[in-house]
């Protein structure tokens, strides 16, 4: 059925004339409006007298229950006039013949609609809508009464759950309290350890430096018999203090103090009555004290010049290079003063870093290829960059690369050596370039035996050593830059790294000829100390120790330099 309103309702049959009046009442079995006139002549034929018709007021009720009312049928558009008891659907004649003609007691809708509204099933209807809207009331009122005592409930659960949060708030602020007790505790005792270590370390600095001063004192006032015999009873005095301290170490009495905060699970805590633990943790001391040596410094310097043929050397430490480390552009090497040994990795840019035992320790990144590295300070070293116009100060604690100041040059720079606050670079084809402690340049040293890309330098009291691979040379100048020797000779040849120990002898490996080879100061004297399989690159002396690095293209190897008064 249309939906209709009450304002366009008009008389159907006079609307089929094409007159618009307004309809009065409306036939629910024509669907469409009649007017008074109309009304009377719908009454008075036979097929419509029986006809149910409604006041046109209350169309827009027919409106929304229209769908249910429709005779007319879904699948042929058909008056539904017939009704299949079989399948209790009204039908039209099209509906029989397609599907009802086995059907039997198919009877008139009319028939079967007469009294319906004083049937037993409208009334089982009208029945069963009252028990489903009393079902419905029911539900709400129970739905409402159940949310309004939840919120009762909320209420009081939440009063309940502030109580718990107090109490357990009051527990966890009493074992707030005893865990950081403990903590205090263990941290002042800590403390009180350290600060007797402390102590203990302030008088022995006081002792150390009254013998510094009364050294200096025998220096200025001591005759040399007066002195060796002072210095034999020192040293006695700094060997014991020097064991007391390997002493103080070995009990652990400078050990690393640490707090160690153990937390427990919240469900722990509540069963155990405790937040967790506290307890101090030692970590050994690993920084190595170094024994005093003594022997060498005893003999006197004159005494030892030029004693080439009394230098002995006694393998320590022999170092394998681990895989990743290229055999190429390994030209720089150094033991530090801690003892850790350095050495450089061009195609790889970093350091590699060992221990006295040879020991890998770690690798260090550095900005660039490197060619050769010096220390200046404990934690500080000068390098320079093969590929790069100019050389770098570094500070490198921890072992951790941190450029301190950057120093451009010219040209590419190869060898570098400091010594007593003096730096000297060799530049590539160039000169050799003397720098103060503030890198600051004070002179260049100008020379055709110096005219070389690959070689290295190394400076010892004001005095500059180099080696030239081309010319297979090896010379010295004063601190002017005047030539004070050259020394070359065809059992050294290609002369490569270069370095002196504490009597300025000097010390040189023969690329080529794969030795190395001691030189006197005055240059007037050699000796060939060594002979290797492997070419060797480089060589550095630990003047604080008497040790001297070799490196070779398969590995490195320390010595201990011995002096042996029989020869």
């Amino acid at each position: 059925m249309a939906s209709v309103t009450t304002t366009d309702i008009n008389c159907g049959p006079c609307l089929y004339n094409n007159i618009t009046v307004p309809g009065k009442v409306w036939c629910l079995s024509c669907e469409e409006g009649l007017c008074k006139s109309c009304t009377n002549s719908h009454k008075g034929i036979k097929a419509t007298r029986n006809h149910k018709v409604i006041p046109a007021e209350k169309c827009h009720h027919v409106a929304s229950i229209g769908h249910l009312m429709s005779q007319t049928c879904k699948n042929h558009n058909k008056v539904l006039d017939l009704y299949c008891p079989s399948h209790d659907a009204p039908v039209c004649s099209l509906c029989i013949a397609e599907n009802h003609r086995e059907c039997k007691d198919i009877v008139s809708l009319d028939e079967v609609a007469k009294n319906v509204v004083s049937s037993s099933s409208f009334c089982n209807l009208e029945h069963n809508v009252d028990n489903l809207l009393k079902n419905l009331s029911q539900l709400k009122t129970e739905r409402e009464m159940n949310s309004k005592q939840l919120q009762n409930d909320k209420i009081a659960k939440i009063t309940l759950v502030k109580e718990m949060r107090r109490q357990l708030n009051k527990s966890l602020d009493t074992l707030e309290e005893k865990l950081l007790q403990e903590l205090s505790s263990n941290a002042g005792t800590s403390e009180t350890e350290i600060n007797n270590s402390l102590s203990e370390i302030e008088s022995k600095t006081k002792a150390a430096y009254v013998v510094q001063s009364n050294i200096s004192h025998l220096k200025e006032m001591a005759t040399d018999v007066q002195l060796f015999l002072a210095i034999r009873e020192i040293d006695k005095s700094v060997t014991t203090e020097s064991n007391c301290l390997h002493e103080i170490i070995n009990q652990h009495k400078m050990d690393e103090l640490t707090l160690d905060l153990n937390t427990k699970p919240m469900e722990d805590m509540l069963k155990t009555n405790s937040l967790g633990s506290v307890r101090m943790e030692r970590s050994p001391y690993t920084v190595q004290i170094k024994h005093p040596k003594m022997k060498e410094a005893q003999i006197p310097l004159e005494t030892m010049r030029n004693k080439i043929d009394q230098i002995r050397l006694q393998q320590k430490t022999c170092i394998q290079y681990h895989t990743e480390l290229s055999v190429q552009h390994l030209f720089g090497c150094m033991i530090c003063s801690n003892g850790d040994i350095i050495l450089t990795d061009g195609p790889s840019k970093k350091f590699a870093v060992f221990n006295e035992k040879g020991n890998h320790i770690k690798d260090i990144s550095v900005p660039g290829i490197p060619n050769d590295i010096t220390e200046i300070s404990e934690d500080r070293i000068a390098v320079t960059y093969g590929n790069e116009e100019k050389f770098e100060i570094a500070d490198i604690k921890d072992y951790n690369y941190k450029t301190a100041k950057s120093v451009c040059t010219t040209s590419t720079c190869c060898g570098i050596s400091c010594d007593n606050g003096k730096l000297a670079v060799k530049r590539a084809f160039e000169e050799i370039h003397i720098y103060d402690i503030n890198e600051q340049k004070i002179r260049n040293i100008r020379n055709d035996n110096i005219h070389n890309n690959f070689h290295h330098v190394t400076i010892f009291q004001g005095r500059i050593y180099f080696s030239n691979t081309s010319l297979n040379i090896v010379g010295s100048f004063d601190q002017l830059g005047n030539q004070l020797w050259i020394y070359g000779s065809y059992t050294l040849v290609s002369p490569t790294g270069i370095t002196t120990d504490g009597y300025g002898n000097v010390y040189v490996v023969g690329r080529d000829s794969k030795n190395l080879f001691v030189i006197s100061e005055d240059g007037q004297k050699e000796r060939e100390l060594f002979k290797y399989n492997a070419t060797p690159l480089s060589v550095h002396f630990d003047k604080h120790n008497n040790q001297l690095l070799v490196r070779d293209c398969e590995g490195a190897t320390v010595y201990d330099v011995v002096f042996d008064n029989r020869r």
